[in-house]
């Protein structure tokens, strides 16, 4: 996705944990990365980040603390108009957020119980 961006005048970067960094790649892990702070426009993450989340929030031995405190280094990495876009949804974290600084907007995915997942940051 990042270089089908890049090729068509977006700048757009990505992290992977089993990718050579490059120009636009750098590799890391979601749980490591310096995400800053009101950095980015826009975050996309399709079946990664949200699936894995959600996997540890279900083990009794998950890593769900880590992957809740990565989760809000993402929101507050986000400009103020900046979104994460994500699927699946992950319900049980997002009821915490707050809406006076956060919307969140959700879209059906074909038949499927889970829900695709737009947080933007409104302040």
């Amino acid at each position: 996705m990042v270089s089908y961006l890049n090729r068509h005048g977006i700048d757009a970067h990505g992290i992977d944990r089993n990718i050579i960094s490059q120009l636009n790649f750098e590799t890391a892990d979601w749980l490591e990365y310096k995400y800053g702070k009101e950095r980015w426009g826009t975050i996309v993450s399709n079946l990664g980040f949200s699936n894995h989340f959600n996997h540890h929030n279900l083990r009794e031995d998950g890593n769900y603390i880590e992957y809740g405190k990565t989760y809000m280094n993402i929101l507050h990495s986000l400009k103020i108009g900046g979104s994460f876009h994500y699927a699946p949804d992950l319900q049980f974290i997002e009821k915490f957020l707050d809406h006076n600084c956060f919307t969140i907007t959700k879209y059906d995915v074909d038949k499927n119980d889970f829900k695709a997942t737009v947080v933007k940051r409104i302040k």
